[in-house]
């Protein structure tokens, strides 16, 4: 077989797998599928460059079945651990009917961007306005965590990779790539990393940024997209555990950088939902692991509870699962007593 033959096979390939994994991701991804994709991902530059390409046809249908939503695209979260619900026939049979059109299209777009000269592809683009905790893997690998009521724009392209944060809080898992910095532009701020991971978090007040890995640049440049003076009056480098604050609207404002522990890292961004895994624990000690994760507190009615053995795997926000599943496991009482408090009994 020729050398020809033979890279237009791996094309090829590349292209099935891009649009199969397209097509997954629309219905829902597992964690471990969503573990999958970012390794198929990481694996080779080609797979990211036909992923992102298929994904812009995919939105160009989404945007023809949907007219009336033309004018805003809106990103579907990655809905991870939803098993056993029933298949959307409908739904699937679009999908796959449609798989034909997408790998055509998507071969057409590469070609036809490929003859424009000088012009640059755009890798991934999307737009979020999220009303609850959203997980999404970019086009590069990187993972982007979104909280509730987070308000972003990302934009990747063959030079650059940029988020504009317009409101709220999220949390940047970000894939290296020396050739192309990722950045992200926050309240007249710029947050500028190759591979690492951070939080920002942008409100009314200002701007927080901590860094859970490696390290990342932070001053306050602003970008072409957002009003604000482009001359830098701080410039700040960031290591893993450290965090930096800027008021906004304080004339010649200077960040306020601060060390964390390990311990307040993780309180800091408990925002974020982690797979908790229960061995044989006390119910005491489950309990203040999701007591310090949300807002809803849990509360033992009597001192048995506390050395109750507990075996279970939840995710850390899903608290009235948990409960659920202790009043139908060992027949206790759960009792929702205020908004933010539920009371476990004995039977």
């Amino acid at each position: 077989m020729s050398d020809g033959n033979k890279i237009r096979r791996a094309e090829g390939r590349i292209d099935k797998e891009a649009a199969e994994w397209l097509v997954r991701r629309d219905r829902g991804l597992s964690e471990r599928e969503a573990r999958e994709l970012k390794d198929w991902l990481d694996r080779d530059a080609r797979h990211r460059m036909r992923f992102g390409i298929h994904e812009q046809t995919w939105e160009r249908f989404s945007t023809l079945e949907e007219i009336e939503e033309v004018e805003e695209f809106e990103a579907q979260p990655v809905r991870v651990g939803q098993r056993g619900s029933k298949p959307d026939f409908k739904k699937l049979s679009r999908a796959i009917l449609s798989l034909a059109a997408v790998l055509l299209l998507g071969l057409v777009i590469w070609v036809g961007i490929g003859l424009i000269d000088g012009a640059e592809r755009v890798e991934y683009e999307g737009r979020y306005v999220v009303d609850a905790y959203e997980t999404r893997i970019l086009s590069d690998g990187t993972i982007l965590e979104l909280n509730e009521g987070a308000r972003a724009k990302v934009r990747l392209t063959d030079s650059f990779r940029r988020v504009w944060m317009h409101q709220g809080e999220a949390h940047f898992h970000v894939a290296k790539d020396e050739m192309r910095p990722f950045v992200v532009y926050a309240g007249g701020t710029e947050v500028r990393a190759v591979g690492t991971a951070f939080n920002v978090r942008v409100d009314r007040e200002g701007v927080y940024v901590i860094v859970a890995e490696g390290r990342i640049h932070f001053s306050n440049r602003a970008s072409e997209d957002e009003p604000g003076d482009t001359a830098l009056s701080f410039s700040e480098q960031l290591d893993a555990g450290q965090a930096s604050s800027l008021r906004l609207g304080a004339s010649n404002a200077v960040p306020f950088v601060e060390t964390h522990t390990y311990d307040e890292l993780a309180r800091l961004l408990a925002w974020k939902p982690e797979t908790l895994e229960f061995s044989d624990a006390p119910l005491g000690d489950v309990v203040t692991a999701f007591n310090k994760r949300n807002t809803i507190q849990i509360v033992l009615a009597a001192e048995e509870l506390e050395t109750m053995p507990i075996e279970a795997t939840f995710r850390s926000d899903n608290v009235l699962a948990f409960t659920r599943l202790l009043e139908l496991t060992f027949d206790l009482k759960a009792e929702r007593v205020a908004q933010d408090e539920i009371v476990l009994r004995m039977p």
